[in-house]
């Protein structure tokens, strides 16, 4: 389905191989840019290419042609974000003092990573507008990849809190998406929907309602 491939004259080479790697980051990053601002069709490799500071050349020395590096755009972002997703789990303390204080707690370090990683959900916005283009295997690795993977790090956490009587018993994996869908729907809904990103205290405001409506099944106070 790629509608960009390697130009005649520019046979990929073997090449000098020294930051091999570095030239490949800086295409990935420069194409999460590109590809999340201009969506899969409106994306040139020249615009990558001045993004990432290289030439088409080396583009086309490390990806066969445009649909290749969106993939590989893709994996490469999703794991990045999972990994800070993850660490921001397990960065949480084991024993937890004031629930809803800690849910609160580890629901904003997630939405910091989101924050700081606004060019990756950018380009995932534009892989599921553009879903139909794609094969089905490049959507389900990313999600098996990332969202998923991240999740039940979420899950393991919540199964911690099960074993040790803060949560009611029931499936973590359910539980954990449950929090997931309360703490951080209007979130993303919102921040998706306008320019820039909420104020901290609004933020604050929605992850607390979230995280109440999760523990007590309301949205303000605690249960009586």
């Amino acid at each position: 389905m790629s509608d960009v491939s390697r130009p005649t004259g520019e046979a990929a080479s073997p090449g000098p191989r020294r930051d091999w790697g570095g030239k490949r980051a800086a295409i990935l990053a420069g194409a999460r840019v590109v590809f999340g601002r201009e969506g899969y069709a409106g994306a040139g490799i020249d615009a990558i290419a001045a993004e990432a500071g290289a030439s088409t050349r080396t583009i086309y020395n490390h990806f066969q042609d445009k649909e290749t590096l969106f993939g590989a755009a893709v994996r490469d972002s999703s794991i990045q974000v999972r990994d800070r997703l993850i660490a921001a789990v397990r960065r949480h303390p084991d024993r937890v003092g004031d629930l809803e204080a800690d849910l609160i707690a580890l629901a904003r370090a997630w939405v910091d990573v989101t924050v700081e990683c606004a060019e990756h959900f950018a380009l995932v916005r534009q892989l599921n507008v553009a879903a139909g283009q794609f094969p089905g295997e490049l959507i389900d690795e990313w999600r098996a990849v990332g969202p998923d993977a991240a999740r039940a790090e979420l899950a393991r956490y919540m199964a911690l809190l099960i074993a040790r009587g803060q949560l009611a018993d029931g499936d973590p994996e359910r539980i954990a998406r449950y929090f997931h869908l309360l703490a951080f729907a209007e979130i993303n809904e919102r921040a998706a929907a306008v320019e820039g990103r909420l104020e901290d205290a609004e933020i604050t405001k929605i992850l607390t309602a979230g995280v109440r409506a999760f523990l007590y099944g309301q949205l303000s106070g605690r249960a009586s």
